[in-house]
């Protein structure tokens, strides 16, 4: 189509009501050159609010689809990353289960000079991962556990509720558990969910002593190791 054509269309459009860039594209022309043509084409207030309209609805659609190729890309990216954690991990050997739990034990486990092995977390994976490491480096069974529950007092109503969570958790019986402390303090974690609220478990073994001592050895090589690097 000439060009002198593309702008008689031009104005038939705009006068319809058509977009500057509307026109643009359908006359394949740049989108200065459609304004230029159109410029002196006075359109009607129904015709401006029709295009604001769409305009409106032209952003949001923009807007989901971006939000949509977002959503593809972080899903693709965890994606990724499952797959490359699956063959650099693989199956933790014994002295992987070794290292995890010395560095759990190192974070939050008791190191003073008293002959009792203490370990304190609210995540009850943490929790089952030094039951384990108890298991296969010392042979600790589950009978020589004893988990005792801090609880804040704001939660004591629900001491029952807590002490089913983690025994259903951990597979040791309630009657193992030691009397739960309820502690007055303030909650430094806000909880969108009251009922979400599990407390924080501490785990000693019976007659550990000898624990406390080999772990804490591990735990002393490994910091000199660290010193070197």
């Amino acid at each position: 189509m000439a060009k002198s054509l593309k702008k008689i269309e031009a104005l038939k459009l705009r006068q319809s009501g058509m977009s500057i860039k509307e026109i643009a594209v359908l006359l394949d022309v740049s989108r200065s050159t459609s304004s230029v043509w159109c410029r002196d084409i006075l359109l009607s207030e129904k015709q401006k609010e029709k295009l604001y309209k769409k305009m409106v609805t032209a952003g949001h659609k923009g807007r989901m689809i971006g939000a949509a190729v977002n959503k593809q890309k972080k899903i693709d990216i965890l994606d990724h990353a499952k797959e490359l954690a699956t063959k650099e991990i693989g199956r933790l050997s014994k002295r992987d289960i070794l290292m995890l739990s010395l560095g759990l034990y190192w974070g939050e486990g008791s190191k003073d000079s008293q002959g009792r092995f203490v370990f304190v977390n609210s995540d009850p994976v943490a929790i089952l991962t030094i039951i384990y490491f108890l298991k296969i480096v010392f042979g600790i069974g589950k009978n020589q556990l004893c988990p005792q529950l801090y609880i804040n007092d704001q939660h004591k109503k629900r001491e029952n509720v807590v002490i089913n969570f983690w025994s259903k958790k951990l597979k040791i019986p309630k009657n193992q558990f030691g009397k739960t402390i309820f502690i007055t303090v303030p909650h430094k974690k806000v909880y969108a969910n009251f009922e979400t609220y599990m407390g924080v478990l501490h785990l000693t073994v019976s007659k550990g002593s000898v624990i406390k001592y080999k772990t804490m050895a591990f735990l002393n090589l490994i910091q000199k190791n660290v010193q070197k690097f």
